[in-house]
């Protein structure tokens, strides 16, 4: 069973957005002209003051952004981004507001919005390595990886102590593929920052992917040290230590993370497929089935469920599941292998007839 194909050793880049912008002010800092959102305790009732000081005082940007981002938290994404525009549409006067509205449009998902307002914000403060970094996760978000690269070393290239940006440029290296330069970047952040245990957890990602796997392990394992076990920490490590045939460890650095997180899909793909290469193809299956249901358009799942089938015998079921993948018409190792399990089958169908039917 091959182990290619879904990454499951690796976040979304919305996942990794929102914990990236975590290790930095969101906001501006004070040697950049700060204007700290006021802090919010009672949503509800930090609702009602902001409303009123809006309608008092339509102009009042503060209050304005301060109100859309209580919206964020409470759900209201609609309102959240009205009043975020109407705070832009007013502040061409103050373009530090543009750091807030950049910043609420960041956590409500819409990059491309976070990242016009940067670029205001920018014009005046174009040394900030915090903005700068900002832009960056708002180019991640949004795709653009040259443009997160680009600012991403114009942060460091400003303070090249600040540690969220060596992060983050080895986070983009590790989307382009640039995996030993990944490395360099994530090690740069641990020395800046050695008690990072998501670095470590990331510097494990980039080296997995350099098949690098003692390394990978050395770094998992300090994450774990670091923060205690984590579903991700322990899925990682699990995989990685699959790779070095150590498997029984491998199982329970996965349970582990399943334990931790019963959804974690990077858990139930590296379970299902070391369960089916150590012979337990009825344990695997059911593992196979949730990543399918929870992943109906990947086709690694579906040739875990037929390959499981295929070794429990259930020679119908096995077929229908591997037809359901060769029928999608995808240009896949998955799809490949599914035609060769397809064309096997009858012929395993047959030599079971005959041993049994040579059996006295």
């Amino acid at each position: 069973m091959t182990t290619s194909g879904t990454d499951t050793t690796r976040e979304s880049t919305r996942a990794r957005a929102c914990s990236a912008a975590q290790r930095t002010e969101a906001r501006p800092a004070s040697s950049c002209g700060s204007r700290n959102a006021r802090p919010v305790v009672d949503l509800d009732h930090a609702l009602r003051v902001l409303r009123r000081a809006v309608r008092r005082d339509p102009s009042d940007i503060e209050s304005r952004i301060a109100l859309a981002q209580v919206c964020a938290q409470i759900g209201q994404r609609a309102a959240a981004v009205r009043h975020l525009r109407k705070a832009a549409r007013s502040a061409t006067a103050e373009r530090e507001a543009y750091w807030h509205i950049g910043s609420v449009f960041l956590d409500l998902g819409n990059a491309r919005a976070a990242v016009r307002a940067y670029r205001e914000a920018l014009a005046a403060y174009p040394d900030c390595p915090e903005l700068l970094h900002n832009m960056a996760l708002a180019h991640m978000e949004s795709g653009s990886f040259a443009s997160a690269l680009q600012c991403a070393d114009a942060a460091i290239g400003v303070q090249a102590t600040f540690e969220p940006a060596h992060y983050t440029r080895g986070w983009v290296l590790d989307e382009l593929g640039r995996y030993e330069d990944a490395v360099l970047a994530y090690k740069a952040a641990l020395e800046l920052d050695a008690g990072n245990a998501q670095t470590y957890v990331s510097l494990g990602a980039a080296l997995h992917s350099l098949e690098r796997y003692d390394e990978s392990i050395q770094a998992y394992r300090r994450a774990v040290e670091l923060q205690g076990a984590t579903a991700k920490a322990c899925a990682n490590l699990g995989h990685a230590l699959s790779k070095l045939g150590e498997t029984v460890e491998a199982e329970a650095q996965l349970r582990t993370a399943l334990r931790l997180e019963p959804c974690h899909m990077g858990a139930i793909f590296g379970l299902a497929r070391l369960l089916l290469e150590t012979g337990r193809p009825a344990e695997s299956l059911a593992y196979w089935v949730r990543a399918r249901d929870a992943h109906p358009g990947e086709p690694e799942p579906l040739y875990g469920v037929g390959r499981s089938l295929m070794d429990l015998r259930q020679w119908d079921e096995a077929e229908a599941a591997f037809a359901e993948l060769t029928e999608k018409g995808q240009k896949d190792e998955f799809s490949a292998l599914a035609h060769e399990q397809l064309a096997a089958i009858p012929s395993l169908r047959q030599r079971e007839q005959a041993d049994a039917d040579a059996r006295p």
